[in-house]
């Protein structure tokens, strides 16, 4: 005799009460999916599954996908810049900021392509920007000529990650002396000679 549905047993997902969800939850969730899956994998709904939540909690805190992706690029920033360097000379603080900067997109090089794609450069970002122009124009530096040095030293600073997030992932079978250089084995000393020269 064939069960009834009241005797068979139903295991149903319940999703997270209403408000349990927090911004940094969310945020977590998101880091989550960059990491394992990459920037496309970025959606509403595979975070909410990845917080077994609705995708509508999200929205109480996040109206955008994108409002996520400008707080995954807050919190990026804000690790890859976290160290003091006030002690410093303005060229040490320079080499030792962007040195910094690297080896974040090294260590997670997800968040490369999120920064380039991503419009608003956020609070963090800007915090680096101010941080270097103010290092630059107390070495003497018109404000016109710390925010062209700047400029050189963040392009050279994306492309070097660039050029090594893409050579790390193709597969070479023997790593020639230019192969090495272009996953960056020679970016400190290149950081120095772009540093040095902008006096």
């Amino acid at each position: 005799m064939p069960k009834s549905l009241l005797d068979s047993k139903v295991t149903v997902k319940k999703r997270k009460p209403r408000g349990s969800l927090s911004k940094d939850a969310i945020v977590d969730a998101a880091k989550e999916l960059l990491h394992e899956q990459g920037i496309d994998a970025l959606s509403i709904r595979k975070i909410a599954n990845v917080l077994d939540a609705g995708p509508m909690s999200i929205y109480n805190h996040f109206a955008t996908k994108q409002d996520i992706v400008f707080a995954l690029v807050e919190d990026f920033v804000a690790r890859a810049h976290q160290k003091e360097h006030s002690a410093m000379n303005w060229q040490e603080w320079l080499h030792v900021t962007f040195v910094d900067i690297f080896t974040a997109f090294t260590n997670e090089p997800e968040y490369l392509m999120l920064m380039i794609s991503s419009n608003n450069i956020g609070v963090a970002s800007k915090n680096v920007f101010d941080d270097a122009l103010a290092c630059l124009m107390e070495a003497g530096f018109s404000s016109e000529k710390a925010t062209i040095a700047f400029h050189k030293l963040l392009s050279f600073t994306l492309g070097a990650a660039m050029m090594r997030a893409n050579l790390s992932q193709a597969t070479v079978e023997s790593e020639s002396a230019a192969h090495n250089v272009m996953k960056g084995s020679q970016f400190d000393t290149s950081l120095r000679d772009i540093i040095v020269g902008l006096t």
